[in-house]
């Protein structure tokens, strides 16, 4: 089930790759790719941060499931709220990360000072806001 769900959302990652840099591009300005793949491999991280992002709520359904079984009537009638509190904690989280992005830029760039210009390199840029993403909403 996972995977049957994992993979399409790649696939549909890849496909927005580009509506997703331009999404996180008012926060980074111009990002930069300093190896013939790296545009590819950037495009494949943008896949699999999205397919990772959006599928989190379906594998811990998923975990519940598993585990459930072992648990007693009463207890499964108080985590079945708690699994779509957790879902929309996660999504509230990934939101608040996305909101908080542009000041966090703004601060963590004004480091720089004078003397340091930024050239933002797309593999480490993304790397930050992804797992900024995925960080705030766990």
């Amino acid at each position: 089930m996972i995977l049957a769900l994992f993979v399409p959302l790649v696939l549909a990652g890849f496909a927005l790759s580009t509506a997703i840099l331009n999404l996180l591009s008012p926060f980074t300005g111009p990002l930069v790719f300093f190896a013939p793949a790296d545009a590819l491999t950037i495009r494949l991280k943008i896949a699999l941060a999205f397919a990772l992002i959006v599928s989190v709520p379906v594998v811990s359904y998923q975990l519940w499931m598993f585990i459930a079984p072992a648990f007693s009537p009463a207890v499964r009638r108080w985590v079945g709220p708690g699994i779509i509190a957790s879902i929309a904690l996660f999504w509230a989280g990934v939101a608040m990360g996305y909101a908080i992005l542009p000041a966090a830029m703004k601060i963590l760039l004004s480091f720089g000072g004078p003397g340091l210009q930024p050239m933002l390199g797309a593999q480490e840029t993304l790397n930050f806001i992804f797992i900024k993403l995925l960080f705030f909403g766990l």
